[in-house]
């Protein structure tokens, strides 16, 4: 048997600028995010090294304060006050013209439609100090647009009158 031979030759500048092109498009390389670009990821931070600072207010966006958000047409919210027994819930505080009104669970009215709005409720104190009743709180909507109905849970699930935050974002 003869001796095989192989035809090996080098890749061209050309295969080789390719092959290198390809494997940082697939891999999400950037080249943005190589060493001495003034590039930051989340790996070069360690914890507390950020200081306020190192961060340009511009960089940051536009996040809106809790003066904003309690004034925005846009957020509504409620902290009620459910103690155990029927028909006792109450407005602890909440944006302009909620009120709540118990009956299966306790009904928040806002003075808008927000049947179409994100929802969001949780277990929580009415004021500070201590902590909430372990638990969760359920939203519903009803045939009412201007009402959501809240339902509290302890932590096995059971319907329990706790007190509760309510946001609703539209």
């Amino acid at each position: 048997m003869g001796k095989v031979k192989r035809f090996l030759s080098r890749p061209s500048p050309g295969t080789v600028l390719g092959t290198v092109a390809i494997f940082m498009a697939l891999s999400g390389i950037a080249i943005g995010n190589l060493p001495g670009k003034n590039s930051v990821i989340s790996s070069d931070i360690k914890a507390d090294n950020v200081k306020g600072v190192d961060v340009k207010e511009a960089s940051l966006g536009d996040v809106p304060s809790a003066d904003s958000a309690e004034n925005s047409e846009d957020t509504l919210w409620a902290v009620v006050n459910n103690p155990p027994g029927a028909g006792n819930a109450t407005l602890a505080r909440g944006s302009g013209g909620v009120t709540v009104a118990e009956a299966t669970g306790v009904q928040v009215r806002f003075p808008r439609e927000v049947q179409s709005c994100a929802w969001n409720a949780t277990n929580g104190l009415v004021a500070g100090g201590g902590a909430a009743t372990p638990g969760w709180a359920q939203v519903n909507g009803i045939a009412d647009s201007n009402v959501v109905e809240v339902r509290t849970r302890d932590a096995a699930g059971t319907i329990t009158d706790q007190p509760f935050h309510l946001v609703v974002a539209c």
